[in-house]
């Protein structure tokens, strides 16, 4: 009988020696790759501990950072401990909390740390506080205030709620301050009705504490005679809305200067020779629209057009045609409050939705609205009524009942301000409540506490740049004021064409 014969594995082979050592090296491999595997923050020299409370805000979540030995980083937003630290010294970074408001600018907080740097032992526990508290916000609300020498501002903190306000801070510029605008460095220009001047007042000005005792720059041209409302267009110039002589463009190479210089452009609408022009803002595309009181029109001037100097016909005009149309009433026309109510209108049975046209502001929706000084109403054009000429129902039409709304200013939650010019207040009208035709009910208004808050509201603007005095000083900043007679109430130029 034949025996099958097996194949010895290779490993039986070897002589019992090298067997031996093989498998030696096979257990102490296994036993490295062991010791490789095991948690070091276990072991007795990485067994420190931090105790680390987090306390902040509500509604503020915190960015805390601890560093330590070996590259060790770790961020924590909460009260928490941090287990298996080896020992060394451990710092704490706290970073500051920006906080955007939903009306202008934001909210600072900033971090209190005790106990840093951390001394962390082998085996022993340490313990770390870091208290956020609010530290400044940015951003506010001025005003222009015509009967008055100076412009007025709130911070935020003073929009949130109805009552009697006293200015956080004003500034002083000239008698009859009608137009304020922002360029893009933060820098505040003012127009005067009454000087016939541009002031400009700078974000260090603004934020410093000492009084300004003049302003950082100012600008003079024959071609400003009662200056009004005034925008920046993207590329930094400033064009102001100028009683008596139109459009009026200054380039952002002027305004760096000031001093005595020329319009680079003066726009006139062709209808008729003098328009009365109130105030003025850019759509989207870069395009002017102008509110005029003498017709009561508002017109739009293209980009094309604005590069020259000249009478052009406007590529838009809303409102009653006056080259179409006989005034009825020219000089002596209907101005009282219950004009709207009475269905008389300047033209007759002609409709006109627009009545002294003061400001202009577009939402966030492309919808141009006009604050109509004489309706008592603010109105809205859709951007689909804006494509031609024509006295089209304005889509939105607001009342206001009881004010004379002139300065209207559009927050970052699409609520809309009114400067009431006669009552010396200011309202703010939530973003929802515009969506349609009504007369809703304020959900803020503003009451002046003395005659250096709110004297005849005109042009209103945001702030996005200074710091706000919180919580506002009365008096705490009545800065640079200029002789300039004092106009009696209801004497203003402008009013004097009607």
């Amino acid at each position: 009988m034949r025996i099958r014969s097996h194949r010895i594995p290779e490993l039986m082979k070897q002589p019992i020696r090298s067997r031996s050592i093989q498998l030696s090296l096979v257990a102490l491999l296994i036993f490295v790759a062991a010791c490789g595997n095991r948690d070091d923050t276990t072991s007795p020299t990485n067994n420190g501990s931090i105790a680390l409370t987090l306390t902040s805000p509500d509604g503020v979540t915190p960015s805390v950072t601890i560093a330590g030995p070996n590259g060790y980083s770790h961020t924590v937003s909460s009260s928490t401990t941090l287990l298996h630290l080896a020992a060394g010294s451990y710092t704490i970074t706290a970073d500051s909390i920006v906080t955007p408001s939903t009306i202008v600018g934001y909210s600072v907080d900033t971090a209190a740390i005790t106990g840093n740097p951390i001394i962390v032992t082998t085996a022993g526990s340490s313990a770390a506080t870091v208290t956020y508290s609010f530290a400044r916000q940015h951003g506010a609300l001025w005003l222009a205030n015509y009967s008055g020498s100076y412009v007025s501002g709130f911070a935020r903190s003073q929009l949130l709620a109805s009552g009697v306000v006293f200015a956080a801070d004003t500034i002083g510029t000239a008698q009859g301050s009608d137009g304020m605008a922002f360029n893009s460095n933060g820098d505040m220009w003012t127009s005067s009705d009454a000087s016939d001047t541009l002031k400009m007042f700078t974000i260090a000005q603004r934020n410093a504490a000492n009084a300004i005792t003049a302003p950082a720059r100012v600008l003079v041209s024959s071609s400003l005679s009662s200056p009004e409302g005034m925008a920046f267009d993207a590329n930094g110039n400033l064009w102001v809305a100028d009683y008596d002589n139109g459009l009026v463009e200054f380039t952002a190479a002027q305004i760096a200067s000031g001093g005595t210089v020329s319009a680079t452009v003066v726009l006139v609408d062709e209808v008729p020779s003098s328009a009365g022009d109130y105030a003025v803002a850019f759509d989207s595309a870069g395009n002017a629209w102008v509110g005029e009181n003498d017709p009561d029109n508002v017109v739009e001037y293209t980009v094309a057009q604005l590069a020259a100097s000249g009478s052009p016909t406007p590529q838009v005009r809303l409102g009653v045609d006056p080259s179409t149309a006989s005034r009825i009433v020219r000089n002596q026309r209907v101005a009282t409050r219950d004009v709207r109510a009475s269905g008389a209108t300047a033209f007759g049975s002609v409709p006109e939705p627009l009545n002294d046209p003061d400001a202009l502001a577009f939402d966030t929706h492309g919808n141009l609205w006009a604050a109509n000084y004489y309706y008592q109403n603010v109105v809205a054009y859709s951007p689909a009524q804006r494509v031609t000429s024509g006295n089209p129902t304005p889509s939105i039409t607001i009342d206001v009942p009881g004010t004379d709304p002139f300065g209207l200013a559009f927050d970052k939650s699409g609520g809309l301000w009114i400067g009431d010019d006669s009552g010396n207040t200011i309202i703010n009208l939530a973003a929802a409540s515009l969506a349609t035709s009504g007369t809703p009910i304020p959900t803020v208004v503003l009451t002046a506490g003395v005659s250096n808050s709110i004297d005849g509201p005109q042009q209103l603007a945001f702030d996005e740049w200074v710091v706000a005095a919180t919580p506002p000083v009365l008096g705490s900043r009545v800065q640079y004021r200029t002789s300039q007679s004092t106009h009696a109430r209801g004497s203003r130029k402008k009013r004097q064409h009607h």
